[in-house]
């Protein structure tokens, strides 16, 4: 039977050599983040920063870190592929089947993206483009992380998550992702995590409570706030890990968010079903001793469950620390490793403090530990660090108790089937489908030999004025609102353009024919009738081809009315004038093909576009300045066509045929990707707008403003003063302070002088005396 319970003295993490992954950058990254992830089934190592994602087989790491030599060097290993990803990361997470990972990030225009990758097209070497089989877009103001992200540990295709403005979703991840239930943000969700078999979820709120949930988000239980934290300073809960289930282990850190203030972690202990007493709490308080105040908290937590050992790190400390049941299976311990022992992440050239950006354990090592010429140990887990500075740390968790289980396990070749393809790059679920209005182009014959250049897209919105001019009267004049989808010049006069326009007058597509004897194509739509028909059309003079706005102007009286179509972009690039007592009738979609010897442009009989040059238009266009003509009831019918040979087809007839032709032609499937592109942007562009606010601030606010600098203006002469006045107080101790040193030694001087003059004073009255003896002693003799 193994033995499950080991000693602070039989267990040390054992340092490797670092391995750079990143080039070392200046700035220190503050937002909450978690950028490592590790498959031990298949021995793969997942590393991000910015919008690069690193993988490594993790066998090449293990063997880099314990190269011979100084183990505080720092060496390089082979990467099995680098990938650009579309967002800046943030946060990255496995599947419980380890064949999908989860990339969350932020792209340019600020907006949240979860993208889903296969792994398994990583290393595929006939994918060159590793792309996301599938993304998801959160409905979140701009700004939005995502605060936590865990996959259930039985589910493949499940898991929880919560942003940072509070809310929480449960997503189902299959070819395309479902919200499986949802939180509001007002519910201050902070973290989330998976019960040991997946069964319920819990998460951590604002008020400093743990909530556990059903998979659909029901309540079930609410583990209260721990009793010792008053209410005067309040927290939240930082991080949560579902250790069994009755015991949790929680990290609490201040509810103002104040980064100064280090986390705390502590064990919460729930009274089993027979058991009647309330919940238990033991703290740790700041376990790994967090100094930095400049990032975001964040506990990196993780529990080694038979070893009954919970690794923790924080985002503010360089130290790994461990907490583990003691020897009756049911109270936790604090260990306290020696210096040697200890997990630590290095500092940088600068001897600047480096940080973790991400914690995971490998368990697919398979090679001895070579400790000593006499001694080896059997392969052990090994503790990753990925940190600020871009290093890779190995740390092996040597457990000495011989009695040990042991915890490594081979990794298996990752199956090359199964693989979910990449979605197309403007795949994204918050991306509605084409509309209606791509179903409608033509796709171009391989024999034209048309070479299509990059296309470019362009978009003026109309005032609203024009708007409603447009809807209540035929258009006279340029129309002031546009759609245009152009492809610049080939490189000369004769060269193949598109314009794709919307005007109030009818919407066209036309494409001007690259040489002289190719074929010139013009499709417009004036959105009446289901019917398609083709007829021959006037040849107009050659001119170099130009691409230009639509233009919509009155009919002459000889053609009929063209009808007031209002284009509105939100609704798929279509929608008909509601007014339809004033609207004409609608004419039928006009599409010819017709060889010209010259470069020109042929337009059905219903396009309003600008031709360059041309004598048909420069008169529609003289009129164009003429008194709008009165609208025309809407039972008007179009004019049968005069060509003998002019077919009428339905419109589903055209939309099955180029359906068929959809993926086959690479013009057709460009064009439809350009639209839905476009049709994103437009989306986001509609959600970012809707709430802003543009308000810089009332008078009451700059009158506060004010008088708040005013006031920090005075209290930082006030702090000039008290400092002058201080430095003088300590110009006058430091001269009190020398004067009492050398007071003992005048004394002392004073002493010496006084003592010296007194012994001569007394030899002088001595020398004085003795002469006076001599003296009478001479006269007493005469």
């Amino acid at each position: 039977m193994d033995v499950h319970f080991c000693a602070p003295q039989d267990f040390q993490f054992r340092q490797m050599k670092k391995i750079r992954v990143f080039e070392s950058s200046v700035d220190l990254p503050k937002q909450r983040s978690s950028l490592l992830a590790i498959s031990n089934k298949y021995g793969l190592t997942f590393a991000g920063k910015d919008e690069t994602l690193k993988v490594f087989w993790t066998r090449d790491v293990i063997a880099a870190g314990r190269l011979e030599g100084n183990p505080n060097e720092t060496v390089e290993c082979s990467c099995a592929v680098t990938v650009t990803v579309s967002v800046a990361m943030h946060h990255i997470a496995l599947s419980s089947d380890e064949l999908t990972l989860s990339v969350c990030g932020t792209g340019d225009t600020s907006e949240l993206t979860l993208d889903f990758y296969d792994v398994r097209t990583f290393l595929n070497k006939d994918r060159q483009e590793k792309r996301p089989f599938v993304s998801f877009r959160p409905v979140a103001a701009a700004d939005t992380l995502v605060q936590d992200l865990k996959w259930s540990p039985v589910d493949a295709s499940r898991l929880a998550g919560c942003l940072s403005d509070g809310s929480m979703m449960v997503l189902d991840v299959q070819d395309s992702v479902s919200v499986v239930a949802r939180l509001p943000a007002s519910e201050g969700i902070t973290c989330v995590c998976w019960s040991p078999k997946g069964k319920q979820v819990s998460a951590g709120k604002e008020d400093a409570t743990v909530v556990q949930f059903t998979p659909a988000l029901q309540a079930k239980k609410v583990i209260p706030c721990p009793n010792f934290y008053s209410q005067d300073h309040p927290v939240r809960v930082l991080d949560v890990l579902w250790l069994s289930t009755f015991n949790f282990a929680v990290a609490y850190a201040a509810a103002d968010g104040s980064l100064e203030t280090p986390p705390e972690l502590v064990v919460v202990s729930l009274p089993k079903k027979d058991e009647k007493r309330d919940e238990r709490y033991l703290n740790f308080n700041d376990l790994v001793y967090g100094t930095c105040t400049e990032r975001q908290h964040h506990y990196y937590l993780c529990h080694i469950e038979d070893w009954d050992l919970v690794l923790a790190s924080s985002a503010a400390a360089i130290e790994v620390s461990i907490i583990a049941k003691q020897e009756d299976k049911v109270n936790w311990e604090l260990w306290l490793l020696e210096d040697a022992s200890r997990a630590e992440l290095p500092v940088t050239e600068n001897s600047e403090d480096t940080l973790p950006l991400g914690m995971a354990i490998d368990y697919t090592s398979q090679e001895d530990i070579h400790l000593s010429d006499e001694k080896r140990l059997p392969p052990a887990p090994t503790l990753m660090l990925l940190s600020t500075d871009g290093v890779l740390c190995p740390f092996s968790l040597l457990n000495l108790n011989p009695g040990v289980k042991q915890l490594t396990v081979a990794a298996v070749p990752l199956p090359e089937e199964g693989e979910r393809a990449p979605a197309a790059k403007s795949s994204s679920s918050s991306v509605t489908p084409a509309s209606a209005a791509s179903s409608i182009f033509t796709s171009f014959p391989a024999s034209s030999g048309m070479s299509l250049p990059p296309a470019t897209l362009s978009f003026t919105a109309p005032p609203p004025a024009a708007t409603a001019a447009a809807s209540l009267a035929p258009p006279t004049s340029v129309s002031s609102a546009g759609f245009s989808f152009s492809l610049p010049a080939l490189g000369s006069t004769t060269s193949s353009g598109f314009s794709l326009g919307s005007a109030t007058g009818g919407f066209s597509f036309s494409a001007l024919k690259p040489s002289s004897d190719a074929p010139a194509f013009s499709f417009a739509s004036s959105l009446g009738p289901k019917e398609v028909s083709s007829a021959p059309a006037a040849t107009p003079p050659q001119h170099p081809p130009a691409m230009s706005p639509i233009i919509s102007g009155p009919k002459e009286p000889a053609e009929p009315a063209t009808p007031a179509i209002r284009m509105n972009l939100t609704d798929k690039f279509l929608g008909v004038d509601s007014l339809g007592s004033v609207t004409s009738a609608a004419q039928p979609f006009s599409l010819t093909s017709t060889p010209k010897p010259a470069a020109a442009e042929v337009s059905g009989p219903t396009t309003a576009a600008l031709k360059p040059a041309a004598s048909a238009v420069l008169s529609r266009a003289a009129q164009s300045s003429a008194p709008p003509a009165q609208p025309r009831p809407a039972a008007v019918a179009p004019p049968a066509s005069s060509t003998p040979s002019a077919q009428v087809v339905s419109v589903k007839a055209l939309e099955k045929h180029l359906q068929q032709k959809k993926e086959s032609d690479p013009v057709m499937t460009g064009i439809l990707e350009e639209i839905g592109h476009f049709e994103k942007e437009l989306d986001d562009l509609k959600t970012r707008c809707r709430n802003a606010d543009f308000r810089v601030g009332s008078k009451d606010d700059m009158r506060d403003l004010r008088k708040d600098s005013e006031d920090f203006h005075a209290f930082t002469l006030e702090i000039k003063d008290a400092t002058e006045s201080l430095h003088g107080d300590i110009s006058a101790l430091k001269t009190s302070l020398l004067e009492a040193l050398l007071e003992p030694r005048r004394h002392e001087h004073r002493a010496s002088s006084t003592e010296t003059k007194t012994t001569s004073s007394c030899s002088t009255r001595n020398h004085w005396t003795l002469g006076e003896k001599n003296s009478s002693r001479s006269h007493h003799h005469l």
